[in-house]
C-alpha cells in the first residue's frame, strides 16, 4: 500500500506562549504535517488524536530521512483536516516541545521561534494548528523556521 502524504511525526507536544502560558496537549495527540504540501498546507502544522492501524505502507522519501528507512510504517487514521471552521486563536507561540516518533532523532525537542516571527496557535473542537507562515521550513530536522 502507498504511503499518503500526511505524516503524524510527532507527540507529547506542548506550546510556550509569548504572554507565558503553557499549552500541553493530550500525550496521545500526534502531529499531523505535510512537508510536501500535497494534501495540507506545508506551512500549517495541526494536532489531534489519532488511531493505528494495522495496516502496514511504504514510506516516501521525505518520510524515510524523518523517520529512518526501517522505521515500520503503518497507516493511521485522522481526524479530518480540510475545509474545518471555527478556529480560535489560542496565542502566539514562543517555543514548541515534542517528541519525535521513528529512529533517527528519536528524543525529545524544543524549537524556539524568533522574536517577530512567532506562529499562531489555533483551536476548534478536538484538534489545534500551528499556522507558521509563508516561507517556513519543516522537514526531517525538524522546525526549521521561523
Amino acid at each position: 500500500m502507498s504511503t499518503p502524504s500526511i505524516t503524524v511525526e510527532s507527540n507529547r507536544v506542548a506550546f510556550e506562549l509569548v504572554d507565558g502560558r503553557l499549552v500541553r496537549l493530550p500525550a496521545t495527540y500526534g502531529t499531523f504535517h505535510d512537508e510536501t504540501g500535497a494534501s495540507l498546507p506545508k506551512c500549517v502544522v495541526f494536532f489531534g488524536p489519532f488511531k493505528k492501524t494495522g495496516k502496514r505502507v511504504e514510506m516516501t522519501r521525505v518520510q524515510r530521512r524523518y523517520f529512518g528507512s526501517d522505521h515500520p510504517a503503518f497507516l493511521a487514521e485522522i481526524p479530518k483536516l480540510k475545509g474545518i471552521t471555527g478556529w480560535k486563536v489560542v496565542g502566539k507561540v514562543r517555543q514548541i516541545f515534542y517528541f519525535r516518533r521513528g529512529r533517527i532523532a528519536r528524543a525529545g525537542f524544543h524549537h524556539p521561534f524568533a522574536s517577530g516571527h512567532e506562529p499562531t496557535l489555533s483551536k476548534t473542537s478536538s484538534l489545534y494548528k500551528l499556522s507558521l507562515g509563508s516561507g517556513c521550513l519543516v522537514d526531517s530536522r525538524g522546525y526549521v523556521f521561523p
